[in-house]
């Protein structure tokens, strides 16, 4: 039986028909930063269905990450407005969870009493060849796992389960630039939904088991770049019809007494702490007003007269004198907690989501209720409108990268952030979802740093309801939630035991910060100038809807980049 076996780029996609990808021997990194390929496999023969295999390394480098590659039923891979930047449009199945393996299993033959089979002991994610493409997602190195400087060797071997024959050998080779990418610079978040997680376990929210698996959630993000996370001090006013309600999901207990209002703030500074403890340094705290134009107060509960009721919400105009009294009330009182936890600074507050021009007066009035009280804090909401930036005079407007305004943004803001959604899929704008091509996500490194963004926003880690909070998806088996946009609302799956399963997206969206991260060295090193310069002597004038044709250009890019840097260490 002959296997066919590839290793190819992190950018590239392995289809059970195709493999969509570059084959690649090496690639450079720095001593604290990750390095992902892919080993894609299939059996050749095919009047032999399948072939049960085991996995051997050999390496000088003793801790890797190892993933089996699942496919997800992707019902429609068509966007809305299709440029040519998507992998295919018909449904079928499209790589993109990542199931964790262990490094070099037992093995035993734990077969049947006529036929022997080696099986990997303790390994639930077995390795079975068959005449459809699969792959092995490898992760070399990283902040956890960072590795001395020079040359290593990382040999993958597969042996046949019932006759331990070679049936595939293949080898990476990693240079280890002596020299650390150091502490992120940019902030990046992606909102977590705390409900979500609460409703897919069926757990009672803020419960013990709820808290262990908001840790994991927040594990894996925070290992694949994501550094700041949703506060949800009240519910946040997301996704949400005028009138209706998500469920509650409240860290402050409040309490209304004949002087005004008491806060209890235990819970949010567990949530703090155990966010902390998952790698998370910054936090954004929930929305102040409702979503698109802070017409009134989020849905806050609480105690008055020992009777649990709802205080404020969609009536509650955000005008309401009241409403001014508590939420100055909260905030000072909010800020000894942010101070005896270690967030101090490190959090952004928003006021209202996605304002328009329509939407200014009322926004420039939150805002300024509020403003006093945060003084000397980050404020900054998604926003596609610079004339509502400019008059409410917002810290760090995060903009839509297809917001016509952008050139003005570009010129006159300097504290901007970026964000994007599913709708953003057009003339070559980047994003991430299953269906668009790895490089059209990893591309948004680039073109952060060339524009100078501070931060960058996505509204859907975890988020598995579909549209404005109705209905409740398993997305490994429905990625096609949210009306159709195959993995636009989450980038991390819910595994059946309560911990978090990672995407082939978020370890590639990750890769996107670590060009800018290493981009910065550049710059920290010889000068923005001489950053701007490289990436316009590689790509020429960079934009917001350029797009790489292939998986190698970006690594090529890296290649290039990571030469001029090492002129100067």
């Amino acid at each position: 039986m002959n296997i066919e076996a590839k290793i190819v780029s992190s950018l590239g996609k392995v289809f059970p028909d195709k493999v969509q990808g570059s084959e690649i021997e090496s690639l450079s990194v720095f001593a604290d930063e990750p390095a992902s390929f892919q080993l894609a496999y299939r059996i050749e023969d095919v009047k032999r269905p399948s072939l049960l295999m085991y996995a051997r390394i050999e390496s000088d480098i003793k801790e890797w990450e190892e993933y089996k590659v699942a496919y997800v039923p992707v019902i429609n891979a068509l966007p809305v407005n299709p440029d040519k930047y998507f992998d295919r449009g018909e449904p079928g199945l499209f790589p993109d969870i990542l199931y964790k393996r262990n490094n070099n299993s037992p093995v035993a033959d734990e077969g049947f009493q006529w036929q022997k089979i080696n099986f990997e002991k303790g390994e639930k994610h077995l390795i079975n060849a068959a005449n459809s493409w699969q792959s092995l997602w490898f992760t070399l190195g990283g902040k956890k796992n960072p590795l001395p400087a020079g040359e290593h060797s990382f040999t993958i071997r597969l042996y046949s389960a019932t006759s331990d024959n070679l049936m595939v050998e293949k080898t990476f080779k990693l240079e280890v630039i002596n020299a650390t990418l150091g502490e992120q610079r940019l902030l990046y978040t992606n909102w977590f939904h705390c409900d979500c997680l609460a409703d897919t376990y069926n757990v009672e929210m803020f419960s013990d088991k709820h808290f262990e698996i908001i840790e994991s959630f927040a594990k894996a993000a925070a290992d694949t770049g994501m550094n700041m996370i949703l506060l949800p001090a009240f519910t946040p006013p997301l996704d949400t019809s005028v009138g209706c309600e998500r469920k509650t999901a409240q860290l402050v207990k409040v309490t209304k007494t004949h002087s005004g209002y008491e806060f209890d703030f235990t819970l949010l500074e567990r949530f703090i702490k155990v966010c902390q403890r998952a790698g998370q340094t910054h936090f954004e705290h929930s929305h102040l007003y409702s979503q698109w134009g802070a017409k009134a107060a989020p849905k806050i509960m609480g105690y008055e007269n020992g009777e649990y009721k709802q205080l404020f919400g969609w009536d509650t105009d955000s005008s309401s004198e009241e409403y001014a009294l508590f939420i100055k009330s909260y905030l000072r009182a909010l800020k000894p907690v942010l101070q005896k936890t270690g967030v101090n600074k490190n959090i952004l507050f928003h006021i209202s989501d996605e304002p328009s021009d329509k939407h200014l007066e009322n926004y420039k009035r939150c805002l300024e209720t509020v403003l006093p009280e945060i003084e000397g804090y980050i404020n900054g909401d998604a926003i596609s409108h610079y004339d509502v930036y400019k008059e409410a005079k917002i810290h760090s407007p995060i903009i839509s990268v297809n917001s016509g305004d952008m050139p003005k943004f570009i010129e006159n803001a300097p504290n901007r952030w970026l964000y994007y959604t599913g709708e953003s899929l057009v003339e070559g704008f980047t994003n991430r979802l299953i269906t668009t091509t790895a490089p059209r996500c990893r591309v948004v490194g680039v073109q952060m740093f060339y524009f100078d963004m501070k931060g960058f926003l996505h509204w859907g880690f975890n988020y598995y309801y579909d549209k404005l909070s109705h209905g409740l998806c398993d997305v490994k088996v429905n990625p096609c939630n949210y009306g159709n946009y195959p993995g636009t609302s989450f980038m991390c799956y819910p595994n059946n035991d309560g911990t978090a399963l990672s995407s082939t997206r978020m370890k590639i969206f990750y890769e996107g910060i670590l060009d800018y991260e290493a981009l910065m060295k550049l710059s920290e090193l010889a000068g923005r100038e001489a950053a701007i310069k490289l990436i316009e002597d590689f790509f020429g004038e960079m934009k917001f809807t350029y797009c790489p044709e292939d998986d190698l250009t970006l690594i090529n890019f890296r290649k290039v980049l990571n030469d001029e840097i090492k002129k100067y260490i």
